[in-house]
């Protein structure tokens, strides 16, 4: 039997022709342990992964949800850490997005890409971030030409959900009887050295800091967030100042 049939058969419930076991054991038992085994293990791993999209519904409705996604979407990478945090189809986020049984928790998936942000800002490539001294500079200089580029781990996350009031509140950072899960929110993730940090900021200085992160110049940025009544330019600049989110930045 090849890899792929084994495979295919380890992801069903069946047992295919010709398996055989060295010992003369019974091959539908032990490929039943060895299935078991592999969904138990990768489960865990997306359990570990997304703990609070877990806690909002449960173990047992989160165990089955991944077991239905680990029969469509086994891992393509040893590199399990990353396991779910694909593109399309491959990430858990897109499957919960179109989960029938998860319709009722309609910011789970939300949740869930809040999760997968975190991870990814945490395997971030390490940059190391521009010296104030260098900051102060080269933003004397007039912003219609500067240009900002941030730490990769940076990414704003807008949801018409408090994303990350409920990751706030599972964290015991707020209390979960003050959340409204149906307010809007902009959550800015980010890693500060080692530790990922989970911050939430106003549509205009969301606004301002994907446009600085497309590499529109400062000048570009704020005309695209002066648009909001709730924009702050200097709020914004020394939110990335004070959590070295700036790697690099040039004059044209």
């Amino acid at each position: 039997m090849n890899t792929t049939a084994f495979t295919s058969a380890l992801l069903s419930t069946n047992t295919p022709d010709g398996l055989r076991m060295g010992n003369a054991s019974d091959p539908a038992t032990r490929l039943a342990v060895y299935r078991n085994n592999v969904f138990a293990s990768l489960t865990n791993v997306l359990a570990d992964s997304f703990p609070v999209t877990r806690a909002l519904v449960g173990e047992e409705f989160f165990r089955c949800m991944a077991q239905q996604f680990i029969r469509l979407h086994p891992p393509r990478s040893p590199l399990l850490v990353r396991y779910g945090m694909g593109a399309d189809e491959d990430s858990l986020v897109v499957f919960i997005a179109n989960f029938p049984p998860a319709a009722g928790v309609p910011y789970l998936s939300d949740v869930a890409k809040l999760e997968a942000a975190r991870i990814h800002a945490y395997h971030a490539a390490d940059e190391t971030p521009l010296e104030h001294k260098a900051l102060t500079s080269a933003l004397n200089s007039s912003v219609e030409q500067v240009r900002i580029r941030l730490h990769p781990s940076v990414q704003i996350l807008a949801s018409p959900f408090a994303i990350a009031s409920l990751w706030f509140a599972h964290h015991g950072i707020v209390d979960i009887s003050s959340v409204d899960p149906y307010s809007p929110e902009q959550a800015l993730v980010l890693r500060d050295e080692l530790d990922v940090l989970v911050l939430t900021i106003s549509p205009g200085d969301a606004t301002f800091i994907n446009s600085v992160h497309r590499g529109e110049t400062l000048q570009q940025a704020v005309s695209a967030a002066e648009s909001h009544s709730d924009f702050d330019l200097t709020r914004a600049m020394q939110g990335l100042i004070r959590h070295r989110a700036i790697i690099h930045l040039s004059t044209e």
